[in-house]
């Protein structure tokens, strides 16, 4: 519960200046929270209600990158999957990825959110 916390305060107190005019790079062990994510395993994501905090404070300029490792699923379907509960969460148009089939790195802007 201690290291929730400590996320938890660590994401809010991130300088609303240190968002504006930004490239904000995230880099979890493996990437978004996945169902299976819990207190053992935890520390190796970056949760949503993280994603969300930071991306809502973010400028216009600025743009947010995820690094995040694919799991031994079908790669278009596990990135079509996250990058939906991502628009809904985040109210974002669908992110772009770059990805190498091992690897991918989730690219949104503040434009893309929906208005």
């Amino acid at each position: 519960m201690l290291l929730n916390q400590n996320r938890a305060a660590y994401f809010k107190e991130i300088a609303k200046e240190n968002l504006d005019d930004a490239v904000v790079f995230l880099d979890p062990d493996n990437g978004l929270e996945v169902k299976s994510t819990g207190d053992g395993n935890g520390d190796k994501y970056v949760r949503s209600d993280e994603v969300e905090l930071i991306y809502s404070r973010m400028g216009e300029n600025s743009v947010l990158v995820i690094y995040q490792h694919l799991p031994r699923l079908h790669r278009k379907l596990f990135l079509y999957s996250t990058f939906s509960r991502q628009v809904e969460k985040l109210g974002c148009a669908v992110p772009v990825s770059i990805s190498d089939n091992m690897i991918a790195f989730t690219i949104r802007s503040w434009s893309m959110k929906s208005n």
